[in-house]
C-alpha cells in the first residue's frame, strides 16, 4: 500500500485523484482480508486528504472537489464491521468536519456515513454529539438565508445556458440574414414565374450547389459554429454550502432522533431551543414565482 500512500499525499493532486479513483473501483478489496492492513496504512492519508491537503471547492468540476469527494464515497464503502470499530470515532470526526466545511454533495456523504457509524456502533464516544446538534441548530436558525439564497432570481436563473459571446452571436445574425434573404429572393422568383414554371425554379433551387465562400468567410463560420457548440454545453450546477442545503437538512432529522436514542441526557439540553427553531422554519414560505420574473423583468 506505499505506492498508492506516497500517490495521495504526494504534490501532484491530479495524481492524488487517479490513485483515489483508482482505489474505489477496486473498492472490492475492503470485503477481503486485506482490509485490515488497508486501513491500518491508508487511513491517515485519507484523513489527511480531507483535513489538511484539500479545501472544500464550490466548483463540483475542480480536482480538490473531485478528490474530497472519491476520499468520502471510499469511507461510506468500508464495511461496517469489528475491524472498523477502533477507527469509528476518528470517521465520525473526520466526517462531522467535512459535513460543517463542505458544499453540497460531499456534504450529504459525510452525513450518511455519521448515520451509519451511529447506527452499527452504539458506543462511541459523545464528544461529537453536541457539536452536531450545534451545527443542526445553527442550520435551522439561518434557514431564512438559505430560503432567500435558493430561491433567488440568480440562483434559479444560473441554471439557464449563458449569452452567446458576441462573435458567434454575430455570426448566427449574419447566416439568418443570409438564409431570409435567400428565402425572399426564391420567392420573388417563384411569384414572377409562370404557374407551371414555379415548381421547376424551386426544384432548381433546392438542387443547387452551394457557391464556394473564401477562406476567411469559411474560417470564421467554423469558429462561429464551435463557439455556439461551446455555449451549448451544460452550465455548471450551483453549488451550495453545506449550511445552506435543503438536501443536508433532510438528512438531519434522523441523525438527531438517533443520537437522541443512543444518548438520552442530550435530549434535555437540546430539545427546547431546538423546537423553537424548527417551528421558526415552518413559518418560512419561499417567494412567490411570478415575483421573481418581474424582478427579472
Amino acid at each position: 500500500w506505499d505506492p498508492l500512500q506516497k500517490r495521495l499525499l504526494g504534490d501532484d493532486l491530479e495524481d492524488a485523484l487517479a490513485a483515489a479513483t483508482e482505489l474505489r473501483q477496486g473498492i472490492e478489496i475492503v470485503h477481503s482480508t486485506e482490509f485490515p492492513l488497508m486501513l491500518s496504512a491508508l487511513l491517515p492519508s485519507l484523513s489527511t486528504v480531507l483535513t489538511n491537503r484539500t479545501r472544500p471547492s464550490p466548483d463540483t468540476s475542480s480536482t480538490q472537489h473531485r478528490l474530497r469527494n472519491a476520499v468520502l464515497d471510499i469511507i461510506s464503502k468500508f464495511p461496517l464491521n469489528e475491524v472498523l470499530r477502533p477507527h469509528a470515532p476518528h470517521l465520525v470526526a473526520v466526517a462531522r468536519d467535512a459535513l460543517t466545511r463542505d458544499f453540497e454533495d460531499n456534504a450529504v456523504v459525510a452525513s450518511r456515513i455519521i448515520f451509519d457509524l451511529y447506527k452499527v456502533y452504539r458506543n462511541l464516544p459523545t464528544d461529537d454529539v453536541q457539536p452536531y446538534m450545534d451545527f443542526v441548530v445553527e442550520m435551522y436558525r439561518s434557514l431564512q438565508i438559505a430560503v432567500t439564497q435558493n430561491f433567488s432570481f440568480e440562483s434559479l436563473s444560473s441554471a439557464q445556458p449563458p449569452a452567446l459571446p458576441s462573435s458567434a452571436s454575430s455570426g448566427e445574425s449574419s447566416n439568418q440574414q443570409l438564409a431570409k434573404e435567400s428565402a425572399g429572393n426564391e420567392q420573388k422568383a417563384q411569384e414572377g414565374a409562370p404557374p407551371e414554371k414555379k415548381s421547376e425554379v424551386a426544384a432548381k433551387d433546392a438542387f443547387t450547389p452551394p457557391r464556394k465562400e473564401s477562406s476567411n468567410h469559411s474560417t470564421t463560420s467554423t469558429s462561429s459554429v464551435a463557439s455556439l457548440e461551446t455555449t451549448q454545453t451544460p452550465p455548471k450546477r450551483v453549488t451550495l454550502r453545506s449550511n445552506a442545503s435543503f438536501r443536508v437538512l433532510t438528512e438531519c432529522p434522523l441523525i438527531v432522533m438517533l443520537m437522541f436514542q443512543l444518548y438520552p441526557k442530550f435530549v434535555k439540553t437540546n430539545i427546547p431551543g431546538m423546537i423553537g427553531t424548527m417551528m421558526n422554519a415552518l413559518a418560512l414560505r419561499p417567494p412567490r414565482l411570478d415575483s421573481l420574473v418581474s424582478e427579472s423583468g
